[in-house]
């Protein structure tokens, strides 16, 4: 379930035609352009706790101003399906966002969409709710989801 990021990141890559081949710090990613504007779309292949790792050097390197760099990411605080854009913030104890903040020299200042999964059943353990795989009826409702939000991009952005 972790992957929701890479989900939001697969459909868009697959909508535009983008593809995902290349690897490079610690990452697959790939280019290309949704409608007119240049992307750069990545999923680092790091452990989650240390995606900074993949990400920080990947925006030195490509000189990517903070504020063009959305990081997607699973939240157990939101509920299932429910979607939260915020323009810049802190880790909210997610040890992937801690590490990004880290490997962008501490700085907040870069949006983020945050996904909700919801808390684990009865007594389980978050971890093992985090890793474990979406449903098949989880996994349609998430697509259905981002399919919607990545829509509503599009329509704004033509604005």
């Amino acid at each position: 379930m972790f992957q929701v990021g890479f989900e939001m990141i697969d459909t868009i890559a697959e909508a535009e035609g983008i593809s995902m081949s290349s690897v490079s710090f610690k990452a697959s990613f790939g280019k290309g352009y949704i409608g007119k504007v240049p992307v750069f779309l990545s999923k680092p292949q790091t452990f989650m706790n240390v995606s900074g790792e993949s990400v920080g050097p990947m925006v030195s390197y490509y000189k990517i101003p903070l504020s063009q760099v959305l990081v997607i990411y699973d939240d157990l605080d939101l509920p299932f399906a429910r979607l939260r854009l915020l323009p810049k913030g802190g880790h909210g104890g997610h040890n992937g966002m801690r590490s990004i903040i880290d490997h962008f020299k501490g700085s907040r200042d870069f949006p983020r969409l945050r996904i909700g999964i919801g808390r684990p059943p009865g007594k389980m353990d978050a971890a093992n709710f985090v890793l474990r795989p979406f449903s098949k009826q989880e996994r349609e409702e998430v697509r259905k989801l981002l399919f919607i939000y990545l829509a509503s991009c599009y329509c704004n952005s033509s604005l």
